[in-house]
């Protein structure tokens, strides 16, 4: 099950997921967690895992932190006022 945040007046998906190249299963990660270097295994395959290359962590950092300013920006927009 997804784990909603609400931003203002919008709502976004919390949890991320990434196919099982071997068996389609749904893996349950978190990308700040990866770039700590840990992995995440299928939960049907534990011989399968993902995880984030040291040399794209910064590159996965950066694109993260702009990802947070982009939520920022949206949790403080004002919702349009319908026209009369």
């Amino acid at each position: 099950m997804a784990h909603l945040v609400k931003l203002g007046n919008y709502i976004m998906v919390d949890q991320q997921y990434i196919p099982c190249p071997d068996c389609d299963s749904q893996i349950p990660f978190d990308p700040y967690v990866m770039l700590s270097g840990e992995q995440f295994s299928c939960p049907e395959c534990p011989s399968v895992s993902i995880g984030i290359a040291p040399e794209s962590r910064e590159i996965v950092r950066n694109s993260l932190d702009e990802l947070e300013n982009l939520k920022k920006q949206l949790a403080n927009m004002k919702p349009e006022q319908p026209s009369s």
